[in-house]
């Protein structure tokens, strides 16, 4: 499963392809579901800011991750290209790069759409060499607050290929 998100209607398709976060795996693949909770940190060198979260379910451990770029998108949109790192409590480390579409729904709060792509050259560990696509959907709160108060409750499915 591969997708990447084109405004508002490659959204929808995105949606469509992972099928209400039911993903079956292709041949050679592991599906991974899970969920994750997210708070913005201090990043003076991160100019769209940093967040670290905890994860459970098939990547249990610690992710962070950083805006690499951000931009207006559709009416009441927000986009995002972003870098994201998994650590397992195995020590394994899993780097993805993703593209985000944050859609307001009320003040403060988002609806958090992100497709991550895995860089396997990247990624180390049980993760060295894999690919796969990973979506992640779900809520930011208190976003423009700053560190210690944005905050994310996402839910993340997908698979990881083995090289």
């Amino acid at each position: 499963m591969r997708c990447r998100i084109f405004g508002l209607i490659g959204l929808l398709v995105c949606v469509c392809l992972v099928g209400g976060g039911k993903v079956r795996a292709e041949p050679g693949c592991k599906v991974v579901q899970g969920k994750i909770l997210e708070v913005q940190i201090p990043a003076a060198n991160e100019p769209f800011g940093r967040v670290l979260g905890s994860v459970t379910g098939a990547l249990v451990g610690s992710k962070t991750a950083i805006l690499t770029s951000l931009q207006p998108g559709a009416p009441g949109t927000l986009e995002a290209d972003t870098q994201d790192i998994f650590v397992t409590n195995d020590g394994d480390m899993l780097v993805t790069t993703g593209f985000a579409v944050f859609t307001f729904i009320g003040p403060g709060t988002v609806s958090d759409l992100l497709t991550l792509e895995v860089d396997g050259a990247s990624s180390t560990g049980r993760f060295a060499g894999a690919t796969g696509t990973i979506i992640v959907t779900g809520t930011g709160f208190n976003l423009g607050q700053g560190p210690g108060s944005t905050s994310f409750d996402l839910e993340y499915s997908g698979q990881l290929c083995s090289p």
